[in-house]
């Protein structure tokens, strides 16, 4: 049950006006000591009227036996539950954003709060809420990134680079011919050209012929690299009639180019 308003003893020796809840800062002034009874009712003196308070009568009462202790302000409740929230919220990578504002605001607050009238500690909590749940907000911000570049190295390929596009088939080399694999250089299938054409007592066909009329076998895509090889043996022979019908039509073909007078 509350105290009723009333002059008291404030604990220093000297009256003060109590006014139902809380005290106020109006003391009644200063008398030569006069001897007292023991206790006086509340009552004793009158109650303020009007703007201000009444003078102390002669007789003072006694302070209350626990005048009613203030707690912390609404301020300072406030700011305690917003850092309280914070610090859950930033616990939570979604949301971790919305923790940190909470906690920027209860630190504000709980500053604000540590100025005004009330009980200290809820403001004081909130103060260490506020700075211990950044460092931790900063801590798992600092992993997720952490993660999330790392995660982003592994997953990263390097583009596969194209391809490079070979010249055409008319512009290789002989030695690009040769080093194809399979399909004998120029220079081997002159060789084995000669020795067909020895063989089969052919004439007419010069030095500088056989050579070109070797290129023009290789270069024609209708030779396979069967007959070429077979060529470049000096077989004249080529035991089917594919390879046989491949031959006279690229001879033909190549006559036509380099001995145009042989046809």
């Amino acid at each position: 049950m509350s105290t009723p308003a009333g002059w008291y003893d404030d604990g220093s020796g000297r009256q003060r006006w109590w006014d139902g809840q809380q005290w106020t800062e109006n003391f009644a002034p200063e008398t030569p000591a006069v001897p007292a009874p023991p206790y006086a009712a509340p009552g004793a003196y009158p109650a303020p009227t009007g703007g201000g308070y009444p003078a102390a009568a002669g007789n003072y009462s006694s302070a209350p036996a626990s005048p009613p202790a203030s707690g912390p302000s609404i301020v300072g409740w406030i700011a305690l539950g917003a850092a309280v929230l914070g610090f859950i919220t930033v616990c939570i990578p979604p949301i971790l954003g919305v923790g940190w504002f909470l906690l920027a605001t209860a630190f504000v607050l709980s500053i604000i709060a540590f100025f005004l009238r009330g009980k200290k500690w809820a403001p004081i909590v909130a103060i260490c809420l506020s700075v211990v749940g950044a460092i931790v907000g900063a801590i798992i911000a600092f992993v997720i990134l952490t993660a999330a570049f790392v995660t982003a190295v592994d997953e990263y390929s390097p583009p596969t680079p194209l391809p490079s596009i070979s010249a055409d088939a008319d512009d290789e080399s002989d030695a690009d011919a040769g080093a194809t694999g399979d399909r004998p250089s120029t220079d081997e299938v002159a060789e084995g050209l000669r020795v067909i054409v020895g063989a089969q007592g052919a004439t007419g066909y010069e030095n500088d012929t056989i050579p070109c009329l070797a290129q023009e076998l290789v270069d024609n895509p209708d030779v396979s690299d069967e007959t070429l090889s077979a060529i470049a043996r000096g077989e004249g022979d080529f035991g089917d009639s594919t390879g046989a019908l491949e031959f006279a039509t690229g001879l033909s073909e190549a006559v036509v180019v380099c001995a145009p007078d042989l046809q």
